[in-house]
């Protein structure tokens, strides 16, 4: 009998750390026209949904996003990207955001609609968060010089990974479209913004 109680034991406990450890999953896919709730069935349609929901921060989250161009609007705060400390992971666990398998290099973040604001001139913020993945996304068409494609502060344990940032335009220098300036000169200006940060990685 005793044997009997500590294996039952035994199974309810592999169950629980199982459970623990078990990634959540959600899924956002822009061309849907209702917002969705999340699921590879009926995934959301809007980015914004996903990062403001409330996970359990004692498990991995995965945001899969479908092929497709989310446009960043500054008039639209269903459209904008902020990741705060009540969004991002915690504990070692990981909010990660990347494109459906196959997918890879297919989700544009477009920053086309910040050329003349300044209210909301970043295409993605990551503020107070911790324990943050973006992977495999493309930032493209941002025209506002007071702004980054990534804006990260006083944040950490954020790992950006196989991103491309392209077509980003501060200048009406054509050949300083994909690369741009500070007044035609040869001072870079840096799509990604890092300020009081620990344990950032940008790579590929």
């Amino acid at each position: 009998m005793k044997n009997k109680i500590t294996l039952l034991a035994s199974l309810v406990l592999l169950t629980a750390l199982a459970e623990a450890q078990t990634t959540l999953q959600y899924y956002v896919d822009g061309s849907k026209t209702t917002a969705g709730t999340g699921t590879l069935a009926d995934p959301w349609n809007r980015i914004y949904y996903a990062i403001n929901r409330v996970r359990d921060t004692t498990k991995d989250a995965v945001v899969f996003i479908k092929r497709g161009t989310y446009t960043i609007d500054s008039t639209n705060f269903l459209t904008q990207l902020f990741i705060g400390s009540n969004s991002g992971g915690a504990n070692g666990k990981y909010l990660t955001l990347k494109p459906y398998a196959g997918d890879e290099g297919k989700v544009f973040i477009d920053g086309s609609k910040l050329a003349t604001t300044a209210f909301f001139p970043n295409m993605l913020i990551i503020s107070g968060a911790k324990y943050v993945k973006l992977q495999n996304l493309v930032f493209r068409s941002l025209k506002n010089t007071n702004g980054y494609a990534v804006n990260i502060q006083n944040s950490q344990n954020i790992e950006i990974s196989k991103c491309v940032f392209d077509t980003l335009r501060w200048t009406n220098t054509a050949a300083e479209y994909g690369y741009p300036t500070v007044n035609n000169t040869s001072k870079f200006i840096d799509a990604i913004y890092l300020k009081d940060h620990n344990g950032i990685t940008v790579a590929n």
